[in-house]
């Protein structure tokens, strides 16, 4: 692991590598391969093709199964990057300030495994030896997204009332169906999930929301957000269903309730196929959505 100072002192310590997914026999489960979790534990190691198809909430399990080890005996146990310490890694710097890009101040794809360097798929960690930071923690851009843990819940009543607070109309009709009053900025929510385009929010003759739907996922789950609002709260994170119908090419926004009392997670560093919002985290999925995302842990400094 690779240690993260405040000052002069090593505030925690986090994955060097994009970790690999290895079972109870040392077998490794790289992108795309379903995992077995029942006495698996995670390897940061180069080399290898890091572990994707895996979900937020076993992430999490799996960090917090993975000992960390000092001198070859286990200190503590690790667990997933929170949003802090993912950025901190990634700038250099513990708290705020530090470079706009892990290698540096300014941008260059040809750095990192990201589409505008030509990617076409998950490279081996490492395998990119610029795409690091000054203490040797890699691919923080581009190969895999990554899960990070900002440590919030879905509280979906609290969300709601914090939308109406700040006057966006927004109100739960019928079926949970979600309306806004003809006044309400719809240019100023941000409503994320697998399939859905982003910028398509519209509201019908009867106050209904609506948003194009791509077809590739039926019901998706995510959230609706709010441009230039902090996410570091739960209140500014509304739990959403995107109700589909085959053939048609939009979805209607229905509350879903059934997500109260579950993480709310991010994804972070962009990936080979998309260069992502770097360094600003993503909330378009639920903690139980898979797909080609990965993840790395943290651990507190060892003694």
């Amino acid at each position: 692991m690779a240690p993260v100072l405040d000052g002069e002192k090593i505030a925690y310590c986090i994955d060097r590598y994009e970790v690999v997914i290895k079972d109870p026999q040392g077998r490794a489960y790289p992108d795309g391969t379903p995992v077995f979790l029942e006495g698996s534990t995670t390897a940061s190691v180069p080399n290898v093709i890091p572990s994707g198809a895996v979900t937020f909430l076993e992430a999490r399990t799996l960090c917090a199964t993975t000992p960390a080890l000092h001198k070859g005996k286990e200190y503590a146990k690790k667990h997933l990057s929170t949003e802090a310490e993912w950025r901190d890694a990634a700038d250099g710097k513990f708290g705020p300030g530090g470079r706009r890009w892990p290698y540096g101040n300014r941008h260059d794809p040809r750095m990192c495994n990201v589409p505008e360097n030509g990617a076409t798929a998950v490279a081996p960690t490492g395998s990119f030896p610029n795409c690091r930071t000054e203490s040797g923690i890699y691919d923080q851009v581009g190969n895999l997204f990554e899960w990070i843990d900002p440590d919030l819940t879905v509280q979906a009543d609290l969300a709601l009332a914090h939308f109406q607070k700040l006057g966006f109309g927004l109100s739960v009709e019928g079926d949970q169906w979600l309306h806004a009053t003809a006044a309400t900025p719809l240019e100023q929510l941000d409503s994320e999930a697998t399939a859905i385009n982003r910028s398509s929010l519209r509201r019908d003759e009867t106050g209904q929301l609506w948003m194009t739907w791509q077809g590739t996922v039926e019901d998706p789950l995510g959230f609706l957000t709010l441009h230039n609002e902090d996410l570091n709260v739960p209140e500014t994170t509304l739990p959403i269903r995107f109700m589909t119908t085959p053939g048609q090419p939009e979805a209607r926004l229905r509350l879903e309730r059934e997500l109260d009392g579950s993480p709310i997670p991010e994804k972070a560093g962009g990936a080979w196929y998309q260069g992502g919002n770097w360094p600003n985290p993503r909330r378009n999925h639920t903690a139980f959505f898979r797909g080609s995302i990965g993840f790395r842990c943290a651990a507190p400094p060892s003694p």
